[in-house]
């Protein structure tokens, strides 16, 4: 469903120019139009498709925009990437803990070295897990992450390669699955 509201650009008598904006509303895709844009030409700002001073295409408001070796993230499109950045780093530490629990414990499965730290671990990915069926599959993180998101897809949340992103529930569960087995088979013989 798209919304449109026309937009006036010119008032030379006998040439009307209107520009139409669209705000496509998708899970993907929530991008307004009428914010200014640079030329990477010229560097002049406005709100065209095409700057009007050199005729270049503008940068789409929600790609990143290009100063020499500054890259102007903080704000782009109303939205404040300092904070989707702050979202990243805690969502890749936290995960990066809870991957080092899950192959301590099949580590610990594997060389029979069930201690402590092995029945802390299986606590906490437990509790990840319930939290995870709490959220109807996804993390607290990401949920957070949209609110600051201009185009969240997988992986938009956490500095992880895609295909990690796309496959990491699958890829650590069995993982977890087969470490919690082994510890299992340990403690019962």
């Amino acid at each position: 469903m798209a919304q449109i509201s026309p937009l006036l650009l010119s008032n030379v008598p006998g040439k009307k120019i209107i520009a139409t904006t669209y705000k496509v509303m998708k899970i993907n895709t929530n991008v307004d139009y009428t914010v200014p844009r640079k030329c990477p030409k010229c560097l002049k700002q406005d709100t065209a498709r095409y700057c009007p001073a050199c005729g270049t295409e503008m940068f789409l408001p929600e790609r990143f925009m290009f100063m020499g070796n500054k890259m102007e993230t903080t704000v782009i499109n109303g939205i404040d990437n300092t904070k989707l950045t702050q979202i990243k780093l805690a969502h890749t530490a936290i995960w990066f803990m809870f991957v080092l629990a899950i192959l301590y414990i099949l580590y610990a499965g594997i060389f029979d070295k069930i201690n402590a730290l092995v029945w802390l671990c299986i606590g906490a990915v437990v509790i990840e897990g319930i939290v995870l069926l709490i959220f109807n599959g996804k993390c607290p993180f990401t949920i957070a992450g949209y609110k600051y998101a201009v185009n969240p897809q997988v992986g938009f949340d956490i500095f992880l390669p895609l295909w990690l992103a796309k496959h990491n529930k699958i890829i650590f569960s069995t993982l977890f699955i087969i470490g919690l087995a082994l510890v299992a088979w340990r403690v019962l013989l």
